[in-house]
């Protein structure tokens, strides 16, 4: 039988699929405002790309943080 533990902080369970994309995501919006000085985007470009975190953002309960680091 397999058993499940669960933490209490923030509902985080080790190793589940929402917990690894969530962390992915993060990576993805420090490693795109990072590199974002050597990018030649229209506004364009910019508005979709903050949809595209906004959406993400809102799904896996990022949306704050993003807010707080100007990412959307």
């Amino acid at each position: 039988m397999t058993t499940l533990i669960w933490s209490t902080v923030d509902g985080y369970v080790p190793g589940t699929r929402y917990n690894r994309r969530k962390e992915e995501l993060r990576q993805e919006a420090i490693e795109w405002q990072a590199n974002f000085d050597g990018w030649d985007c229209s506004y364009a470009d910019l508005a979709e790309k903050q949809a595209y975190f906004e959406r993400l953002g809102r799904r896996y309960g990022l949306l704050r943080e993003f807010r707080e680091n100007c990412i959307c």
